[in-house]
C-alpha cells in the first residue's frame, strides 16, 4: 500500500492525541462562565433557581458566539444567535407534545440552519444552537404563558453574554481592530528576523491579513475618524511584507542584510507593542531614526532598504495617531461596499446555494434527514432525556466527512469520559449544591479554553456542565445521558 493513501486508523489516532495550542483569551474564558454561572448563583440564593436555570442554558448556547472580531460584527453575531435560540426555544415549548408539527419544524430548523454555512462558522453556530434547543425544550412541552416565559428567559441569556461581551466597547472602542494589528506587526517582524524563504510555502502572514482586512474592511466594520488610520496602517502592513520578501530574495551582502532586517524588526516590534498598549510609538520613532542613520551601500539593497524605511516611517506616525493621542483630526472617508457584499446579497447568496450541486445544499438535506430522523427515533422509542440523540447529530455533522468523523469520534469518548468523571465527583458531595455550581464553573471555563485545542477533552468538560445542570432539575447524574 502507498505510503500516502489513507488509513481511516492513523486518522482516528491523530484525531484523540493530537492537542492543538489553546488560543482563547481568559478574559473571554473568565467573562463567558460569569455569564453562565453568575445567573444560576443569584437564583439559588434568591430562592428562584428555575429562572436561573434558564437564563444560564442560554449563556452557555450563546457562548461560542463571542467570537473576536469588531464590537457592531460581535453585537451582531451574539444577538443573531440569542434571537434564534429564543425563537427555537418558544418552538419547541409549543410543538413539544405534537410530534407531526414537531418533525416539520425540525425539519425546516435543520435543512436552513445548516445552509447558513455559506455564511461562515459563526453564522452557523446560530443555526446549530436553534436545532439544539428546540429539540432540548421539546422534552418539556408548556403551554403559551410558560413557553412565552422559558423562551424569554433564554433569550434574556444570549443577552446577558452579549452584556458581558461588549462591556469593554465605551472604553476600548477600537481595542478589536487594534489587536489585529498588532497580530500583524508582530508577525512582519518575526518575518524580518527571518533568514531564509520557500518559495514554495503560503505567503507569509496571510491568515493574519485576512483576519486584519475582515475586521476592518467588513460589513459591520467600526465608523469613526481612527479607522482612517487603521486602514492606512493594514496598507503599509502589506507594503512591508512585501518588501521583507523581495529582501530576503538578495542574495548579496548576507551581514549588512541581516543587520538591516534586525533592526526592522525591532521598529515593527516596537510598534506593535505602541498598538497593544495604546501609545505613543516613541521607543518605535526612536529606533527607525537609528536605522535611518545607517548609511550603508551596495550590493542593491539601498532601493529595498529606503522604500522600506519610508513605509516604516508611515507606520510610525499612524500608530501615533491611533494609539493614545486618539483619532485623526479629519473625518474618516468611509468606504461603502460593492453591492455584492452588500447585505442584500444575502439572498443571492442562498438562492445560489438550493441547488444539489452546492456543498452547502447537500449539508443542509443531510442535516434536516438526521436531525428529523433522530428526533422521531427517540419519540418512538420513548426514551428518556432522548433529546441527546438529535442533539448529537446536530453537533456531530459537519459539511465534509472528516470533519464529521473527528467530531463524532471525540463528542462520543468525550461525552462518556465526562459523564464518568462528573458523576463521580458529584458523588462525593451529595448534597451541597455550592460545590457543584463551583465545579460547573470549573468545567464550563475548561469547556470554553479547550475547545479549540482538543474537541473531545472540551467535550467531556461540556457533558460536565449540561449534567450538573440537569442535576439542579432533580435529573441524577447516572441517568442524565443516554
Amino acid at each position: 500500500m502507498s505510503s500516502n493513501s489513507y488509513s481511516l486508523r492513523a486518522h482516528a489516532i491523530e484525531s484523540l492525541t493530537q492537542v492543538k495550542r489553546p488560543n482563547v483569551p481568559w478574559r473571554v474564558v473568565v467573562r463567558n462562565t460569569a455569564a453562565v454561572v453568575l445567573p444560576l448563583a443569584a437564583g439559588m440564593a434568591t430562592g428562584h433557581q428555575t429562572i436561573g436555570l434558564a437564563v444560564a442554558s442560554g449563556a452557555l448556547n450563546a457562548m461560542f458566539s463571542d467570537q473576536p472580531g469588531p464590537y457592531r460584527q460581535r453585537l451582531r453575531q451574539l444577538l443573531l444567535n440569542a434571537l434564534a435560540a429564543g425563537l427555537a426555544s418558544l418552538a419547541g415549548f409549543l410543538l413539544g407534545d405534537q410530534l407531526l408539527p414537531l418533525l416539520a419544524i425540525t425539519a425546516a430548523l435543520g435543512f436552513f440552519g445548516g445552509l447558513l454555512v455559506v455564511f461562515g462558522p459563526d453564522t452557523a453556530r446560530a443555526g446549530m444552537t436553534s436545532m439544539i434547543l428546540l429539540v432540548i425544550t421539546a422534552a418539556t412541552p408548556q403551554p403559551l404563558p410558560g413557553a412565552l416565559g422559558g423562551a424569554a428567559l433564554i433569550f434574556a441569556g444570549g443577552l446577558l453574554l452579549a452584556a458581558f461581551s461588549l462591556a469593554a466597547w465605551p472604553l476600548q472602542r477600537y481595542w478589536p481592530e487594534r489587536h489585529a494589528l498588532v497580530e500583524v506587526y508582530r508577525g512582519l517582524a518575526a518575518l524580518a528576523r527571518e533568514t531564509r524563504h520557500d518559495a514554495t510555502d503560503v505567503p507569509a502572514l496571510t491568515e493574519a491579513m485576512t483576519t486584519l482586512q475582515q475586521t476592518l474592511l467588513g460589513r459591520h466594520r467600526a465608523h469613526g475618524r481612527a479607522m482612517e488610520a487603521f486602514g492606512v496602517l493594514l496598507e503599509l502592513a502589506e507594503r512591508i511584507r512585501l518588501e521583507l520578501t523581495a529582501i530576503a530574495e538578495l542574495h548579496a551582502g548576507p551581514a549588512l542584510q541581516a543587520g538591516f532586517r534586525d533592526g526592522a524588526a525591532e521598529v515593527l516590534a516596537a510598534i506593535a507593542d505602541a498598538l497593544e498598549h495604546g501609545d505613543s510609538p516613541a521607543r518605535a520613532d526612536t529606533l527607525l531614526q537609528a536605522l535611518r542613520a545607517r548609511h550603508d551601500e551596495g550590493d542593491g539593497l539601498a532601493p529595498h532598504r529606503d522604500a522600506l524605511i519610508g513605509q516604516l516611517a508611515a507606520a510610525v506616525r499612524n500608530a501615533d495617531w491611533a494609539g493614545s493621542r486618539g483619532e485623526l483630526r479629519a473625518s474618516a472617508a468611509e468606504t461603502r461596499l460593492p453591492a455584492t457584499l452588500r447585505s442584500t446579497a444575502i439572498r443571492a447568496t442562498l438562492r445560489a446555494s438550493l441547488t444539489p450541486r452546492s456543498v452547502a445544499f447537500r449539508h443542509a438535506v443531510r442535516m434536516a434527514v438526521c436531525l428529523t430522523a433522530t428526533l422521531a427515533l427517540s419519540r418512538w422509542l420513548d426514551l428518556p432525556h432522548g433529546y441527546w440523540v438529535p442533539m448529537t447529530a446536530a453537533i456531530v455533522l459537519r459539511a465534509d466527512f472528516a470533519a464529521t468523523f473527528n467530531f463524532g469520534l471525540l463528542r462520543v469518548l468525550g461525552t462518556v469520559l465526562g459523564l464518568v468523571l462528573t458523576t463521580m465527583l458529584l458523588s462525593i458531595t451529595p448534597d451541597q449544591p455550592w460545590a457543584h455550581l463551583a465545579l460547573m464553573a470549573v468545567l464550563c471555563m475548561a469547556f470554553r479554553y479547550l475547545a479549540g485545542a482538543h474537541y473531545g477533552i472540551a467535550v467531556a468538560a461540556l457533558t460536565g456542565t449540561v449534567v450538573i445542570l440537569l442535576s439542579f432539575e432533580g435529573v441524577a447524574p447516572d441517568a442524565a445521558v443516554l
